[in-house]
C-alpha cells in the first residue's frame, strides 16, 4: 500500500476524463489516490467505503460503478474489487522492479477476480510473468478449494494457465475467446524447459543448468519455475533475459538480478557468441 500518488497532472487534458462530469472525476481521483490502491490497479474496496470517504451518495457510487460510464474502471460486483485501467497512465510509477514485484503480490491475494483477465488484455507485457505463478494465497474458507469461473463471461487465470484461453484477442464485450473445442487433454504443467522466457537462448539456460549441476546444486521443476519467473519479471523492468543470465554465469550467482553497469558480458553480440566469450572467460580463470 502505497503512503501517497502523485497524479500526473496532463490527466485534466485528457479527453476520457474531460467528458466526464463533476461527481465521476471526484470518483476517478479517488480510485487513483486512496489509500488501497495497489500498483496494478486492482484491489478490494466497498461502494459503502467509497462514499463515505468522498461524501458522494451511495447510490451514486453504486451507479457509477455499474453501468460502466466510468472509462477505464472495471468494478467485480460479487468480490467488491476494482480495476483502473490505464492506471500507470495517470499515475507515476516507482522503481521498475519493484513496481514488478508489487503487481506479482496483487495477483498472488486476488487471483480469484476476473479483473485479471482485463488487466493481462491491458498490459500484455505482464501476462508472462502473470502466468508463472501456480498457486494464489488462500484465506479462511476458501482455503483448498478449486477457483471456479466467474460471472461477466470472464476466463478465470486459472483457465489461462491450464490451456483453456489464450491471452490473445479480445471478443467485443471485452472478453478473450474460449475455444469451442479446446483440447480434452491439455497438459497444464508442461515441462518448464519447452518454455524458455523470450529472449533467453536455449543453450545459455543449458549453461547455467550444467553449472549448477556442477557446484552440486541441481535445478529441480520447481528451481526453473521460480528462476524463470525472476527472469521474466526482470524482462518486464527492461533488462534482457540473455544478459541477465549470463551476469550470473559470469559472476557466479545462483540468482538473477538486474545488470550492473559494469558488467562484462554486456557485448554487442549475437546470443551465441556472447555465450562462447563467457565460456573462454570461465575457463581462464
Amino acid at each position: 500500500m502505497a503512503k501517497y500518488r502523485p497524479i500526473y497532472t496532463h490527466i485534466w487534458k485528457d479527453p476520457d476524463f474531460q467528458e466526464l462530469d463533476p461527481e465521476s472525476k471526484l470518483l476517478f481521483l479517488y480510485l487513483c489516490t486512496n489509500e488501497s490502491t495497489t500498483d496494478s490497479g486492482i484491489y478490494p474496496i466497498t461502494a459503502r467505503t467509497i462514499a463515505n470517504e468522498t461524501g458522494l451518495e451511495l447510490a451514486t457510487v453504486r451507479q457509477r460503478l455499474g453501468n460502466g460510464c466510468l472509462r477505464n474502471i472495471h468494478y467485480d460486483e460479487p468480490l467488491k474489487y476494482v480495476f483502473v485501467a490505464k492506471f500507470k497512465r495517470y499515475n507515476a510509477g516507482g522503481k521498475p522492479e519493484l513496481v514488478v514485484k508489487g503487481i506479482m503480490n496483487d495477483f498472488r491475494h486476488s487471483r480469484q477476480t476476473h479483473l485479471w483477465s482485463i488487466f493481462m488484455e491491458e498490459y500484455p507485457e505482464y501476462a508472462e510473468a502473470i502466468l508463472t505463478i501456480a498457486e494464489p494465497v488462500r484465506h479462511g474458507t476458501d482455503r483448498g478449494k478449486k477457483s471456479e469461473p466467474l460471472a461477466n463471461g470472464y476466463p478465470t487465470v486459472t483457465e489461462r494457465i491450464n490451456g483453456l484461453v489464450t491471452v490473445g484477442e479480445p471478443l467485443a464485450n471485452g472478453c478473450s475467446e474460449i475455444p469451442s473445442n479446446p483440447n480434452p487433454n491439455p497438459n497444464p504443467n508442461p515441462n518448464p524447459s519447452e518454455r524458455l522466457p523470450n529472449g533467453l537462448n536455449p543453450a545459455t539456460w543449458d549453461e547455467y543448468k550444467s553449472w549448477r549441476a556442477e557446484i552440486k546444486k541441481p535445478l529441480t521443476k520447481k528451481d526453473e519455475k521460480d528462476a524463470f519467473g525472476e527472469i521474466i519479471r526482470l524482462k518486464i523492468a527492461g533488462y534482457d533475459p540473455e544478459q541477465v543470465v549470463l551476469q550470473s554465469l559470469d559472476r557466479k550467482w545462483i540468482r538473477f538480478f538486474p545488470i550492473k553497469q559494469n558488467n562484462g558480458n554486456k557485448e554487442n553480440n549475437s546470443p551465441d557468441e556472447a555465450l562462447r566469450n563467457l565460456k573462454k572467460r570461465r575457463a581462464n580463470k
